[in-house]
């Protein structure tokens, strides 16, 4: 079987995700995070949620990988 995945749509899908969840957080920590940050947070975790792609391994690994390094980045890049 043979899928295509592209990766324009699955950076958007992620960053807007990424961003809301950025909001969602903003929000609760009575906003601690200027506009800039969380867009660029969100960036920042999208596009590490790609790595693991573009990568060979076994796919509990690499889903691991793109997991722990996009929500660390996500985080780490928003809020200080």
């Amino acid at each position: 079987m043979y899928y295509e995945l592209y990766v324009d749509s699955l950076f958007l899908v992620n960053f807007c995700m990424n961003l809301f969840l950025l909001l969602l957080v903003n929000e609760r920590t009575h906003r601690t995070a200027t506009g800039l940050r969380l867009i660029l947070g969100a960036a920042a975790g999208a596009v590490l949620f790609l790595f693991p792609f573009f990568l060979n391994g076994p796919a509990g690994l690499k889903a691991a990988i793109g997991a722990v390094s996009g929500i660390c980045g996500m985080l780490f890049g928003a809020f200080r």
